[in-house]
């Protein structure tokens, strides 16, 4: 199953972050980051279906949640940056 990952600076953000789009209507899980995109070794991701890092992204934006780069991660383990 393809989904994308928002990097988070903190799990704080991400917690909170989770919860905004939750009430949006988008599902969103706090997963730790993969270590080949995690740029500080200890990074927390918000995990949203295959597609939707844009939109989740700029709802974050709206509401002041700060995030990093968005990966999609493919069903064979690819990573691609699509957006920051």
């Amino acid at each position: 199953m393809m989904y994308d990952l928002i990097l988070s600076n903190s799990l704080t953000y991400a917690q909170q972050g989770a919860s905004i789009l939750e009430c949006t209507g988008m599902r969103a899980f706090v997963v730790r980051a993969p270590k080949n995109i995690s740029l500080t070794g200890c990074t927390y991701a918000l995990k949203v279906s295959g597609g939707m890092g844009g939109r989740a992204s700029s709802v974050l934006r709206q509401k002041h949640i700060p995030h990093g780069r968005i990966y999609t991660v493919y069903p064979s383990g690819k990573i691609v940056e699509v957006g920051g």
